[in-house]
């Protein structure tokens, strides 16, 4: 029998009105983000031929993704609901994704956030899956994989979900149970050493310069980051977190002139200012031919055990 699950969100949404916005919840984990056919078709070899199904995958559905709203549970919420949820499609269709227990993914909201979702989908707003394979029913295949010109399915165990405004800024996010025993889980946990994440840089036209990305993740800045969270774990944050800054850059200098945290959930703040001031005390290189100050999202993925 399908089980129907709705997948309801904290919901910030600052971002879209040009302010700051966190989303509350379990730390986003060290997910693989897949993003062309042979990373899926890998993912697919680990789970189904070496029987790993502990390894946390991404990917983001095809573009613009439809959000059909409808009454919720609630008076005056209103439903967002991913369709067709037997059948979510990827990298240009080439994947289709199939709910292990056909949960529908939704985002909930009401009032004025319920128009805020009206605005995020009329600008195209993306949603990002992040699963498993093999994670409920190990002894199930989890793929079907066929040749590039045909469909390989995928039964997927939703871990998260998220909402990306069209710029790729994170609208909303729900973690799943799934996720939560994964990150509680005390023996891989324990084999793991602190660690530090620097993700790819973007603009709203795509990704940051080459030199801008090399100057964020530089061996510095992270054992910086690293300090940062080892402290705010000593503090009680989570071990396991997630921060997306916002970094206002001029590029004719290459100075970084105002940083904040768009999302996260390190529920620290101490470590949220530390975070800001590793990153504010990078030195761009000059971009010739810009005159205009550049925004540059930069996601965060930190870990200690």
């Amino acid at each position: 029998m399908t089980s129907e699950v709705s997948w309801r969100v904290s919901v910030a949404l600052a971002a879209a009105c040009g302010l700051a916005c966190s989303v509350s919840g379990v730390a986003q984990a060290q997910d693989q983000q897949l993003t062309d056919l042979a990373a899926v078709h890998a993912a697919c070899a680990t789970a189904d031929d070496q029987d790993l199904h502990d390894r946390l995958y991404s990917v983001v559905l095809d573009t613009p993704t439809t959000l059909v709203p409808r009454e919720g549970d609630e008076e005056g919420e209103v439903l967002y609901t991913v369709p067709d949820a037997r059948s979510l499609r990827a990298l240009g269709g080439s994947v289709q994704l199939v709910p292990s227990h056909l949960e529908t993914i939704a985002f909930v909201a009401s009032g004025e956030r319920a128009q805020i979702f009206e605005v995020a989908r009329a600008r195209g707003a993306r949603v990002r899956v992040g699963f498993f394979l093999g994670f409920d029913e190990p002894e199930r295949r989890a793929c079907l994989v066929r040749a590039s010109q045909a469909v390989t399915a995928v039964r997927i165990d939703l871990a998260f979900v998220e909402l990306l405004d069209a710029d790729g800024s994170v609208l909303a996010r729900e973690d799943h149970d799934r996720l939560r025993a994964w990150s509680d889980d005390p023996d891989r946990s324990a084999a793991r050493e602190p660690e530090v994440t620097v993700g790819s840089p973007t603009t709203i036209n795509g990704p940051a310069p080459e030199a801008w990305t090399r100057a964020l993740r530089a061996g510095s800045v992270t054992r910086q980051l690293l300090a940062c969270h080892v402290q705010g774990v000593g503090r009680g944050a989570s071990r396991e977190a997630m921060v997306q800054v916002r970094l206002r850059v001029d590029p004719r200098a290459g100075h970084i002139d105002d940083a904040v945290i768009e999302v996260g959930n390190v529920g620290d703040e101490e470590e949220n200012a530390c975070v800001l001031r590793a990153v504010r005390a990078v030195e761009l290189p000059a971009v010739s031919g810009a005159t205009t100050p550049i925004d540059v999202r930069l996601p965060v993925q930190l870990f200690s055990p």
